[in-house]
């Protein structure tokens, strides 16, 4: 079944009861607030498929959510709903003016509120689709049959398609990157990510998601990848809460065995995180979305001259922009990533990414020791975990010695 989360948010608490209750049952993930500024504050620091907000909560109302969402480049897009008691045409029309896209009275019935939940979500995800040239059912570059839509981010998008050929047809996760007309326009951009998707092309092994097919059309230029069932850390988490110590000592274990592959072939990943380490169905563990990755002394085919990491988890190097990036930064963030599994607290964290990026940019300050948030983990993996995030690389272990400490930890 298709990942969504949700975020809901009203001030009586018998509707919070509530939507936990209908939409956990559906097997959604889903967050829920009492007012509509932790709505702002938890939608940026990790958006949501889909915003289902009362109108009148303390501090921000719905209808301010709506209003600064649409006027911000990440939630412009983002489906919301407003059920609300007020039955007025004068409060409906209010709604939608602010950029809701559905109305919904109180009270309400459950097969109400699902039906506009999924018809929201599916002519947001056919509108997107369209702004890209790619609705479901029409043909990208000449061999992929677009599926579906399942996920966004950054500066591109990803289909599930059929890869067409004329010996078989594959299923693909295909990347589309979505990019300014100035890059779309350089040859020398073009002739980077080539070589780059060239190199990713080449690399096999069982935890690394395989790159089948890159390149460019109409402008767009792709990534097609394999195509797995399964979840990402975080959605799993999202409905779960943290990992034990074990489990997410072996998902850092089969991760770091990726890395060392990566660092035998020269080749950084740069944006390690919960989002990025999927769990597929047969139980593997799979590093995915090497849309940032690079060749070590390569320019490095992202945006020029801007940060495009995950600053909450990316290394001090990496913040800093410094071109000598190495497999350490790898270490940092999957160091980063395992403090996350297992106390559910990012090691770097503020309300929005960009204060973030801002607050590390100006003061390299070091993460708080993992045992003081959790103090039953061992002293094998909290040491591990806090070496990693040192943050001094020379200070940090190696792919290797990450790899012996998690194998003794995992055995032990």
């Amino acid at each position: 079944m298709e990942f969504i989360s949700l975020i809901c948010a009203d001030d009586d608490k018998y509707f919070r009861i509530l939507y936990r209750k209908i939409f956990s049952r559906r097997g959604y993930a889903i967050r829920v607030f009492s007012d509509g500024q932790e709505v702002i504050d938890a939608y940026r620091a990790e958006p949501s498929d889909i915003l289902i907000l009362d109108i009148d909560m303390p501090i921000k109302t719905g209808l301010e959510v709506c209003r600064m969402l649409r006027q911000d480049p990440e939630g412009y897009n983002v489906p919301i709903i407003i059920v609300s008691s007020y039955d007025t045409e004068e409060a409906i029309v209010n709604a939608l003016s602010a950029g809701a896209d559905d109305y919904i009275i109180k009270p309400f019935k459950f097969a109400e509120l699902l039906a506009k939940t999924v018809a929201v979500l599916r002519k947001r995800s056919l509108a997107a689709s369209r702004e890209m040239g790619l609705p479901v059912g029409s043909l990208f570059a000449g061999k992929y049959e677009i599926l579906d839509k399942i996920g966004s981010g950054g500066f591109s998008n990803v289909f599930h398609a059929i890869m067409k050929t004329a010996h078989e047809s594959t299923e693909v996760a295909l990347k589309v990157f979505e990019l300014t007309a100035t890059l779309r326009n350089d040859k020398e951009f073009m002739k980077l990510f080539l070589r780059e998707a060239y190199g990713l092309s080449k690399l096999d092994h069982p935890n690394i998601i395989r790159l089948h097919d890159f390149g460019s059309s109409s402008n767009y230029y792709f990534l097609a990848m394999e195509y797995f069932e399964g979840k990402t850390l975080y959605q799993i988490m999202t409905k779960t809460g943290q990992f034990p110590e074990t489990e997410a000592a072996m998902i850092g274990y089969e991760t770091i065995k990726a890395l060392a592959y990566l660092k035998s072939h020269k080749v950084v990943h740069r944006d390690i995180k919960p989002n990025n380490i999927m769990i597929v169905d047969s139980g593997d563990v799979k590093l995915i979305d090497f849309g940032m990755a690079r060749q070590i002394k390569e320019e490095t085919v992202s945006i020029k001259g801007l940060f495009t990491g995950t600053p909450q988890y990316a290394a001090p190097e990496s913040i800093q922009m410094r071109s000598d990036i190495d497999s350490r930064a790898d270490v940092f963030s999957l160091g980063a990533t395992m403090y996350y599994l297992v106390t559910q607290e990012e090691p770097f964290s503020a309300a929005t990414p960009q204060e973030v990026f801002n607050e590390r940019f100006r003061k390299n300050t070091e993460a708080t020791p993992i045992k003081e948030i959790e103090p039953g983990l061992s002293d094998a993996f909290a040491g591990l975990v806090d070496k990693m995030l040192a943050l001094n690389r020379e200070d940090r272990p190696s792919v290797e010695e990450v790899s012996e400490s998690l194998r003794n930890i995992v055995c032990a």
